[in-house]
């Protein structure tokens, strides 16, 4: 026979229709609280590839209470939702993985990179999900949040130390890297307001990072381009830390005599 239900809304009428078909059919329904969006990504996986695969294997359908919420609902014949719960919470016990760190603000764009690449190579490459939750308050550390497998998220917070570093995180093909020590020639490559930097990676088409309060300098590009730019780079500083050590020589030469005529 046909049942028609009717009720004062929609919902009321959702609950009803599920209510005989669980009095019919035998099924039922189950929900786990996942407890974060991060934590959802993990659990459905990429493009819900996990979630398909639970369908498949169970029966039973997987939705989420709200949109954009972490309540997973789980619905099926009775003896199903026993096997879908446990694969939900065999994923859960995988991704035990859990680490932060606090990212200071002028690293926060570096852990972005430009258009969000470099967060989006870190995920990819590892399967873990990292979120960084932007500070209240100008210029505070933004939190970086990473879950995962265990493993995906330690490889995951080594890739964001380095992107905070100034290292290189992804290469494209055929790019290589050149690690260069500036010494005192730092404020000559940089340039007056970054434009001496800016010179050197449009004519070499290279990318020229200079780790902030030190002198470490890191080429990215073609191996053409890096060697010409190194070249350049090596022409400017040379020169200002010969100088620097002959000076640092005559100064400690002059202390020396002055403390041998003191002996004397």
């Amino acid at each position: 026979g046909t049942v028609h239900i009717s009720g004062p809304s929609a919902e009321a009428v959702q609950q009803a229709v599920q209510l005989c078909r669980q009095a019919v059919h035998g099924e039922s329904q189950s929900t786990v609280d996942l407890k974060s969006r991060q934590m959802v990504l993990q659990v459905c996986g990429k493009g819900l590839v996990h979630l398909k695969q639970w369908q498949d294997a169970t029966g039973c359908r997987f939705d989420f209470v709200e949109r954009g919420g972490t309540v997973l609902k789980i619905t099926g014949d009775t003896d199903k939702i026993a096997k879908a719960l446990a694969l939900v919470t065999e994923r859960l016990a995988l991704c035990k993985g859990d680490s932060s760190l606090r990212i200071p603000a002028d690293k926060i764009g570096a852990v972005y990179g430009k258009g969000g690449t470099t967060l989006r190579h870190i995920q990819e490459t590892t399967g873990a999900s990292v979120e960084i939750e932007q500070a209240p308050v100008a210029g505070a550390p933004a939190v970086c949040s990473i879950v995962g497998e265990p493993a995906a998220v330690a490889t995951a917070l080594e890739m964001v130390q380095k992107a905070m570093a100034g290292e290189v995180v992804e290469l494209k093909p055929g790019e290589v890297v050149e690690k260069l020590d500036l010494g005192v020639g730092v404020s000559a490559v940089i340039g007056r307001g970054g434009s001496k930097l800016q010179e050197l990676e449009a004519t070499h088409k290279v990318k020229v990072n200079i780790g902030r309060g030190t002198s470490q300098c890191t080429l990215v590009g073609q191996p053409a381009g890096v060697e010409k730019c190194q070249a350049e780079i090596l022409s400017i500083v040379t020169p200002l830390i010969e100088k620097a050590e002959a000076e640092a020589n005559i100064a400690q030469q002059a202390a020396q005599l002055a403390q041998n005529g003191g002996d004397g």
